[in-house]
């Protein structure tokens, strides 16, 4: 792609995450409809953006993590197997 000011395509999931209104985003919608690169670029920042959108409102993303995923207290009694041998790093 050559250089040329009003190609988007290194910025295309910032101007994605842009509102519908958003100038930035208007023109660069505007130089995608002449320029098949960066309608590509533009298209697949937008399947970021709602996939990150998606993700972020997912519920596992809020409030506590599950239980899994919190380590153990210090008061936390971590059994090891008879035989098996431990070594700190």
């Amino acid at each position: 792609m050559p250089d040329h000011p009003d190609h988007v395509a290194d910025q295309a999931g910032f101007i994605a995450s842009l509102p519908a209104g958003d100038q930035q985003r208007m023109l660069a919608e505007e130089h995608a409809r002449s320029c098949a690169a960066c309608r590509e670029a533009l298209e697949e920042g937008s399947r970021f953006i709602s996939i990150l959108q998606r993700a972020l409102s997912s519920p596992m993303t809020a409030g506590e993590p599950p239980e899994s995923a919190v380590p153990p207290s210090n008061d936390t009694e971590i059994v090891v197997p008879e035989g098996t041998s431990r070594r700190l790093a």
